[in-house]
């Protein structure tokens, strides 16, 4: 990480932040107080921040906690709390990965592998979303997903209240046939949300 930033040409807020400096600077064995430890200067934010630019790309994002299961496709560079994660991709489709995530097969996935709160909501976890795996995808089938998932964002955004069940049904269907599931499996995962 390169440090671009000449404190001494902001003096009044290194003025501001120099009564704070013992409460800013790095712990370490010799000082009890301060900030964690880290390779920051004390005027510095402590984590790596290198990542910024991500926000500014197509990603898919959703909350540590959700009462409902759903992934969001974000064309707004919006930046995220704490209690959110973000995922983009250079290399396969957002939109692709998007349906495949809010498939049912995911969920049902999710439901043997990931963990529920108390009260009944989804816990995902980056690390449990990173157990997901992705079918290989064909031209044919991530243009078609991507085609379906354009339609949703358009019926959407006439008003978010408008039924997609019938296009979500056509991407489960393709994610089915992506995976290669028997009718059994799909039978099984089918009688899941009934």
């Amino acid at each position: 990480r390169k440090n671009t930033l000449d404190i001494n040409k902001f003096q009044v807020l290194k003025s501001f932040l120099l009564n704070y400096k013992a409460d800013l600077q790095p712990r370490n064995d010799i000082n009890k107080k301060g900030r964690k430890p880290g390779m920051y200067k004390w005027f510095e934010i402590q984590d790596n921040t290198a990542y910024y630019q991500m926000f500014d790309k197509q990603k898919i994002i959703w909350a540590l906690t959700a009462d409902k299961w759903g992934f969001c496709l974000d064309n707004e560079k919006y930046f995220l709390t704490s209690g959110a994660f973000f995922l983009i991709s250079e290399e396969i489709p957002v939109k692709y990965i998007l349906a495949v995530l809010n498939s049912k097969l995911m969920q049902f996935y999710f439901s043997a592998i990931g963990v529920m709160t108390a009260g009944g909501a989804y816990t995902l976890k980056k690390t449990t979303i990173e157990r997901f795996t992705l079918p290989k995808p064909n031209k044919k089938a991530i243009d078609n997903v991507i085609k379906k998932i354009d339609e949703i964002i358009k019926i959407k955004q006439t008003d978010v209240k408008n039924d997609i069940r019938k296009l979500e049904t056509q991407i489960d269907k393709i994610v089915y046939k992506l995976y290669g599931l028997t009718k059994s499996e799909i039978t099984e995962i089918e009688a899941f949300y009934k």
